[in-house]
């Protein structure tokens, strides 16, 4: 089998006062490796190109500490249905997961809201506890 059933992500993206994309966060859960992971990129700007970065974390308030640090302004967090994830955790790369976001896979999102770690910590244990068995 080279993709497993369908799989939340958590799309968490940070934007700036004029409206442009600052950060975007990709969140999933490993259920079978039971840990998180965390795929990420600043946006390039003129005279920098970021590096995407690829963490993992087994505990959900080390990511909502994570996220509340690297992305204090106004975000957009963002429930997506991937049904297209590789089973090999390193084969799900940032441009992987950017390029396979679609509004058809989106199942809630909510715009221009302040960090809260109580929300987070509510999508983190979405993710972690509705998934289907591959």
């Amino acid at each position: 089998m080279n993709n497993p059933t369908d799989c939340l992500v958590l799309r968490v993206v940070e934007k700036e006062k004029d409206n442009d994309i600052d950060t975007i966060l990709f969140v999933i859960y490993d259920i079978k490796n039971e840990h998180y992971i965390i795929r990420g990129k600043r946006k390039d700007i003129t005279n920098y190109i970021f590096v995407p970065y690829s963490f993992e974390c087994d505990y959900a308030g080390d990511i909502a500490d994570f996220i509340g640090v690297v992305m204090p302004g106004k975000l957009s967090y963002e429930l997506y249905n991937y049904d297209n994830l590789p089973v090999d955790p390193n084969a799900i790369t940032f441009e992987f997961l950017e390029d396979n976001t679609s509004v058809d896979y989106e199942v809630v999102a909510y715009d221009k809201v302040k960090f809260s770690y109580r929300k987070i910590m509510r999508f983190l244990k979405i993710l972690e506890n509705v998934y289907n068995s591959f």
